[in-house]
């Protein structure tokens, strides 16, 4: 299974989460993004990092506002 996120497109993945709370396997998590020269984080994104765990449900895809998670078997 792969499952790709379009970050690009991802507006506001810290305030909207919908795919990181609907998912019942628990497969998507907010990454720190820290720039060059940066100690702190200045942004998040998502990111499918337990794929393994993922059953198929696409509750994802159906949830995102942004239609930016692609789910391939």
């Amino acid at each position: 299974m792969k499952i790709k996120i379009d970050n690009n497109q991802c507006k506001n993945p810290d305030t909207c989460m919908k795919c990181v709370q609907i998912c019942p396997a628990k497969v998507f998590v907010l990454k720190p993004i820290i720039e060059k020269k940066s100690t702190y984080a200045n942004r998040v994104e998502i990111k499918a990092l337990f794929i393994d765990t993922c059953n198929g449900c696409m509750e994802c895809v159906k949830v995102c506002p942004e239609q930016c998670i692609n789910v391939k078997f």
